[in-house]
Parts: C-alpha cells; structure tokens; sequence
C-alpha cells in the first residue's frame, strides 16, 4: 500500500480585486496561474475516489434530516 502524506491547501483563486498586469509582474502573474491549474489537477483523483467511496458506502442515498442532525 502506497501512502502520500499531502497537505490540504486552498486551490482557489485568491479573493478580492485581481492584481492588475503590468510587465513587472506579469511572469508572477502567469506563475501562480500554473501553480492553480496544477493544485485543480492535483484536487481530481482525491475528489473522485471520495465519491466512489461514497457510492460504494451508498452514503448518497441519505435524504433524511432529523432535527437533533439538522441543528447548526
């Protein structure tokens, strides 16, 4: 059994006003883009086997809420 120990981390675009692109930052710019893109193809398999393991469970067929599990 091969396990990787990874670190949860925001994938997203950062929030707030996006920086604007000028020729100093530009290659920064593109940079972090990458480093998003590669985070979102990282995120695919881990979400994928969740979802399987859900469906495998049948945890997707719980429709049911009671008031003790509903309460935030």
């Amino acid at each position: 059994m091969i396990t990787r120990c990874t670190t949860i981390r925001f994938a997203g675009k950062p929030l707030g006003r996006p920086p604007k692109s000028i020729p100093e930052n530009k290659d920064e710019l593109k940079r972090l883009k990458a480093q998003r893109r590669q985070g979102y193809r990282e995120h695919i398999p881990i979400e994928r086997k969740l979802c399987q393991g859900k469906n495998d469970c049948r945890l997707n067929k719980i429709l049911a809420m009671r008031a003790d599990t509903s309460v935030a």
